[in-house]
């Protein structure tokens, strides 16, 4: 595993530092952020607090962003309304006219519209590039850049980008980088400990885990930078809900007993699917045939838990889903349940099931 930890920017003795052992970030997990005298932190749902709005602080969550802040061994962590508003009010709180970003090649489409169609047109140059290679992402940075954005795993194409090689070459240039880490969680990769800048997660996934919050989240390794993201929140009003900060918040503390469960059960869906006479390719980080294999073990503490697969022509989707009795078919990834959504691949959010169980379903499935 690579050495990229640096430590957090806080300095604070209660933060998560490189070496500690997972059983500590267990501990901040279920510890940090809580309230002293209640078994689980009070919904404060009301419009304001203390004579102030919500829009501004809210205790419940700033509580979660408390807990969040511990975790990734950040100066700020600023809790938002979706995945999507993490991304949208991290770029517009940063960025400004005749700016120019270096995104990678492959993203999730809701970023890629936000680029496109929306940071684009206020006068930000944005650029796509393989971050992969070296002669790319050199020529990509060849001139001025204000940040560098890219997922650690992609969502929905699996692909690995080498974060501490991305890192480690924007910071020789002084360029800030963004990472949204949302399909690995703190469990299997901390970015910031790696010299990112900042970190984004969509919390609707496996930090609340259970399906029922959409939240975001931006954790900042300075609190200059927290700032500007804490007043583009502010300003464009994407405030977490209490309810859905406590949602997020109850789901964290076993964050790392199901991220290890999804693994698991992960690893075994995808090599069960690399034997399948029906099905063509598998794209999972961690079988040895993936392509990013290597570079994924070479930096991460778990593969995730979401498989794709491209099946043998000819594959009739009505029919799979239809003959699937235990997998749920879905858009979201990172709830308990096992979920499958055909988005070119069919893509597999592999549960806490039992995973003999889950394997028969999509046996009987390709079987139709």
């Amino acid at each position: 595993m690579s050495d990229c930890n640096r430590g957090p920017a806080s300095g604070s003795p209660e933060d998560l530092s490189p070496g500690e052992s997972e059983a500590d970030l267990s501990t901040r997990l279920i510890h940090a952020g809580e309230s002293p005298v209640a078994s689980a932190f009070p919904i404060y749902q009301a419009n304001t607090v203390d004579g102030i709005y919500v829009r501004m602080k809210n205790p419940t969550v700033e509580a979660l962003e408390e807990k969040m802040r511990r975790v990734e061994g950040g100066a700020v962590s600023v809790a938002m309304a979706s995945g999507m508003a993490a991304v949208s009010h991290t770029l517009f709180g940063l960025l400004k006219f005749a700016d120019r970003i270096v995104a990678h090649r492959s993203l999730f489409i809701g970023v890629q519209t936000l680029l496109n169609d929306f940071v684009s047109r206020l006068g930000i140059e944005v650029v796509q590039s393989d971050l992969n290679s070296p002669d790319q992402l050199s020529q990509a940075l060849e001139r001025p850049c204000r940040l560098i954005y890219f997922e650690t795993i992609g969502n929905p194409g699996l692909e690995v980008v080498d974060a501490p090689a991305v890192i480690a070459a924007a910071r020789k240039r002084g360029i800030m980088v963004v990472v949204d880490n949302t399909m690995l969680t703190p469990c299997l990769f901390r970015p910031l400990e790696c010299g990112a800048d900042v970190v984004i997660h969509s919390a609707t996934k496996y930090l609340s885990g259970h399906g029922d919050a959409l939240a975001g989240f931006v954790t900042c390794q300075d609190a200059a930078t927290g700032e500007k993201v804490r007043t583009a929140r502010r300003i464009l009003g994407g405030l977490l809900s209490p309810v859905n900060a406590f949602l997020v918040m109850r789901g964290m503390k076993t964050l790392p007993l199901r991220m290890e469960r999804h693994c698991r059960n992960a690893q075994l869906v995808a090599e069960y699917l690399e034997r399948h006479p029906r099905v063509r390719t598998v794209l999972y980080p961690g079988l040895p045939s993936a392509p990013g294999h290597l570079k994924a073990k070479s930096f991460l503490k778990g593969f995730g838990g979401v498989v794709s697969f491209e099946p043998r022509e000819p594959f009739d989707w009505k029919r799979f889903s239809a003959n699937l009795k235990l997998c749920r078919v879905g858009m979201s990834f990172g709830e308990i349940g096992t979920r499958v959504q055909r988005e070119g691949p069919v893509r597999v959010s592999v549960g806490l099931e039992d995973a003999g169980e889950i394997i028969r379903d999509l046996e009987r499935a390709l079987g139709s």
